[in-house]
């Protein structure tokens, strides 16, 4: 059976040239570099460029020696060798780092923890899905049902209890989300679903941002659940016409991005290509790109490297597409680009994230209700709120797994007495600048029976909804979970479907338990009133004396 290798310990590297044996060639290109090393009694240059990859270029037999020699004398990189682009294949000169041993530094810097949880696994799907891994990634469709190619074989191995628990997935998993299940009689403890996109040269950043989103949603669910290794597929394929290199390099970079965030949170990223020569050869190729695992491939990387690698996550934002409101409104007769459309002709539509942006931005109804929400908050700054903070409604909770302020919302200490307006005015005191956290923030809304004859009107939720709170709430909001939930609040929330975004419901959660709630919150990031642990325990008794 295979055996997934570290990127770091890969014997494949850009710098090289491509030799009948990859593997003895490179160790021969490294050997050569220690003997030159000698002979000119370089010390320290790649030390002082990179102290965490000292050494990194010298033999694989030597590297493993110890440290020590390493520290003292660090490997000088491969010298000048002949690179093909990733765009065009195109032979490039490569500028050696010992020229410039302070040169520009590198975007995607050598990170030894990174390339030591990358691993790439190569063979049989029957090596994949009996990886012992925290998490296995499916790639499936949106009803996780999908019978074909390694879905089929994830499916097959974990037995007729995972499709139960696909069944009961309370809503479809859309295009670059992720759901997540047990694994059933697989090794791995739980698998994560997620959807593909479909490729498009008319939609090529909405299928971009997707691929990302499915990498970058899988990744999040692991480190929420505390999931410390995760295998996955790629998440692209060719059945959905998604091209392969742009594909590879979506991926890596996303997974790059991420571990540049929370690299101490895994131990195992293993990427799964099959038996694929081309896919393999494409990641390999984005791994020295976006993972550099000594100076020479950071300085071949920044030769190659495309002008746009994403933002901090690393998805690509195309500044040509970010729209801003100015005074004079674009009109129905124009598309989202700018372009004319006659009138009586239907033009064409925009991409899906456009349209989505258009719906909710164009329009004087949009300033009017930022003018509704500034004046709002100015009202919010100027009261005096010392009677709802000794009520304990609305509070920071804390921060989750993944430093996303929580604001929790106890509906138990909600009273009579408490007015619509005054309660919608402390929200607003509370939530604005967690509303504007660059990470988003978390609501946890904990029901109780009761609360309902205090809480306001489903027309009165409809109101501010649409015309008060402001777009970064809707944005921003990256989970809401509700605890303990009672039928009048889940009547209350099936009346507001119509005119709430399905994206909103994508970021919602029904838990009947804290222990539910622990296992995307941990106990020890949220605090919580007493009430909350009275309630959930009453809850524990009566569903103990309904079993007997």
């Amino acid at each position: 059976m295979s055996e997934a290798r570290a990127w770091r310990d890969d014997a494949w590297s850009p710098v090289a040239p491509a030799p009948e044996s990859e593997l003895d060639a490179a160790r021969q290109a490294e050997a050569a570099a220690d003997r030159r090393a000698g002979e000119k009694g370089e010390e320290g240059e790649e030390t002082h460029a990179n102290p965490a990859r000292a050494g990194a270029t010298s033999s694989g037999d030597e590297a493993r020696k110890g440290a020590a020699g390493a520290e003292g004398q660090g490997k000088p990189p491969v010298p000048p060798r002949p690179a093909r682009s990733f765009r065009n294949g195109a032979s490039r000169s490569l500028s050696t780092p010992s020229s410039s041993p302070t040169g520009p530094k590198a975007t995607f810097a050598a990170r030894e923890e990174i390339n030591a949880t990358i691993e790439l696994l190569c063979g049989n799907a029957q090596s994949f899905v009996d990886l012992h891994v925290d998490a296995l990634v499916n790639r499936t469709n949106e009803r996780l049902n999908d019978w074909s190619g390694l879905s089929s074989e994830i499916l097959a191995r974990a037995g007729p209890m995972l499709e139960e628990e696909c069944s009961h997935v309370p809503s479809k998993c859309h295009i670059g989300e992720a759901k997540i299940t047990a694994g059933c009689q697989l090794h791995a403890a739980y698998v994560i679903h997620t959807v593909g996109p479909k490729f498009s040269t008319q939609y090529e950043t909405a299928a971009q941002s997707a691929l990302h989103m499915c990498y970058r949603n899988v990744l999040t669910i692991c480190k929420e659940r505390r999931l410390r290794s995760v295998a996955m597929p790629l998440l692209y394929s060719r059945e959905r016409g998604y091209p392969r290199e742009d594909g590879a390099q979506t991926a890596v970079r996303t997974i790059r991005r991420f571990l540049d965030h929370f690299v101490d949170d895994f131990d195992r990223v293993v990427l799964y290509l099959g038996n694929d020569a081309e896919d393999t050869a494409h990641i390999r190729r984005a791994l020295a790109l976006y993972c550099p695992r000594s100076r020479a491939e950071e300085v071949w990387s920044m030769s190659v490297l495309p002008e746009n690698t994403g933002n901090e996550w690393g998805e690509i934002v195309l500044e040509d597409r970010r729209v801003r409101i100015s005074s004079s409104f674009p009109s129905v007769t124009s598309t989202v680009d700018g372009n004319y459309m006659p009138v009586g002709r239907p033009g064409p539509p925009p991409p899906p994230p456009a349209r989505a942006f258009t719906e909710v931005v164009y329009g004087v109804d949009t300033l009017v209700d930022n003018l509704a929400y500034t004046r709002l908050l100015e009202r919010a700054d100027d009261e005096d709120f010392k009677d709802m903070v000794a009520l304990n409604i609305i509070y920071r909770g804390g921060n989750d797994m993944m430093g996303r302020p929580i604001v929790v919302i106890a509906a138990a200490n909600l009273t009579h007495e408490v007015r619509e307006e005054r309660l919608l005015l402390y929200f607003v005191h509370v939530c604005d600048k967690l509303s504007r956290h660059p990470k988003g923030f978390v609501v946890v809304f904990f029901d109780h029976p009761g609360a309902s004859e205090h809480l306001p009107g489903l027309s009165w939720f409809k109101h501010q909804y649409e015309e008060v709170i402001g777009r970064k709430y809707k944005k921003n909001l990256r989970r809401m979970y509700v605890v303990h939930a009672t039928w009048q609040l889940k009547a209350l929330f099936w009346g507001a479907m119509p005119f709430v975004s399905s994206k909103f419901w994508d970021k919602f959660y029904y838990l009947d338990s804290l222990e539910e709630l622990y296992r995307y919150i941990p106990a020890e990031c949220i605090l919580l009133p007493s009430v909350v642990f009275r309630h959930d325990k009453r809850l524990e008794v009566q569903a103990a004396q309904s079993w007997f």
